[in-house]
């Protein structure tokens, strides 16, 4: 999936200084100020290829780094 840019994207979060361009890029995002805190929202397309897959096998996996799992949402 690559990250792209969408209407209301205004900032980017850029990537941690311990990781490598390869391991992280910068995402823009559209930064909300909403009842339960702050939240970011990303866009990603899928490629041909990961299309098939999710059609294959109706999953998609949601990986998070750090110390916990904040409140995620995942939607189309």
């Amino acid at each position: 999936m690559t990250p792209v840019t969408f209407d209301g994207v205004n900032t980017t979060l850029n990537k941690p200084d311990s990781m490598t361009d390869e391991e992280c890029g910068a995402l823009p995002v559209e930064l909300r100020y909403g009842e339960l805190g702050i939240n970011f929202t990303s866009c990603w397309e899928l490629s041909e290829e990961e299309l098939v897959l999710i059609m294959k096998t109706k999953k998609v996996y949601l990986t998070v780094y750090g110390y916990g799992m904040p409140p995620v949402a995942m939607y189309v």
